[in-house]
């Protein structure tokens, strides 16, 4: 069994700078359109649709959603950036939003992404293999079942960072949530969470880390709400650093199980749940 590794470190390593985007000059910028066609070619003369844009992408490129409307269900199989402005929508009909199936040293980025997922338990954004999901400025909601808005299940070492979006109507049943951390194998996640809503999740946050995996997040400047449980750290390998955060209205505001570890750093709200939990310890305030 493994314990917690090197977590000083790790929380050290991860800052906010791991949010900026410093694109390569050889990067292309691909643009694409609601209502675009698989025949165009991604230019702003002739926008593609996303599928076609994602054919022809060259690792590191980046792909503008100009318009509003569904783009549909799409999934990434290298580093990339899909940036909408215009309020662009997936639909994962019958599949998630978009599924990551990256290489293991790519980056994924998804800016200003809103995600409305089908019914029948399909996952909104599902992380399957990568290095690392940057998520900012984007809504997820609507995810049904035991499904989660966020699915994020690498089976080797990754990182997800989550800034300044919402995750909200997620899940309905069983293990359903707002963001589901749960990596597989001996894989170690680490991440940011900073202006994080979940609302009216089943579960706004939910990580398992067992005896094999690690799970070391810090969550900052949130606010999770409304949801059946707010924040639920389960598994020995699973440890939470929470700061500036407020829960609250939840019907259970912090669990754990088997050895789930919530540390409180500074500045958090804990009332007016029905039960409003503990934290399990406290940290060293941050710098």
């Amino acid at each position: 069994m493994r314990t917690i590794r090197q977590l000083g470190a790790a929380l050290t390593a991860l800052t906010l700078s791991a949010f900026a985007v410093s694109p390569a000059s050889a990067a292309n910028v691909l643009v694409a359109s609601a209502n675009g066609l698989f025949g165009n070619d991604c230019s702003v003369g002739s926008p593609c649709n996303l599928a076609k844009a994602l054919s022809v992408a060259n690792p590191g490129d980046f792909i503008q959603l100009i318009t509003g409307g569904n783009y549909f269900n799409a999934t990434v199989s290298m580093e990339i950036t899909i940036l909408s402005t215009a309020g662009g929508t997936l639909s994962g009909v019958a599949s998630p939003c978009l599924t990551i199936n990256a290489g293991a040293s790519d980056v994924v980025t998804l800016d200003g992404v809103n995600c409305v997922a089908a019914s029948g338990g399909n996952h909104g954004i599902q992380f399957n293999t990568g290095e690392k999901l940057r998520l900012r400025n984007s809504i997820i909601r609507g995810v049904t079942d035991a499904a989660c808005g966020v699915f994020f299940q690498p089976n080797t070492n990754a990182e997800l960072n989550i800034e300044s979006s919402i995750i909200s109507e997620n899940g309905t049943n069983g293990g359903g949530s707002g963001v589901c951390v749960l990596p597989r194998a001996n894989a170690d996640v680490t991440g940011v969470f900073d202006r994080l809503t979940a609302q009216n999740n089943r579960y706004g946050l939910r990580t398992n880390a067992g005896a094999a995996a690690v799970t070391n997040i810090l969550i900052q400047r949130s606010v999770f709400s409304g949801n059946r449980f707010g924040i639920h750290s389960s598994g020995a390998g699973s440890l939470l650093r929470i700061s500036d955060t407020s829960i609250y209205g939840n019907v259970t505001g912090l669990s754990i199980a088997s050895g789930g570890s919530l540390i409180s750093l500074q500045g958090n709200v804990l009332r007016a749940n029905g039960t409003n939990g503990a934290f399990t310890g406290a940290g060293e305030p941050k710098e």
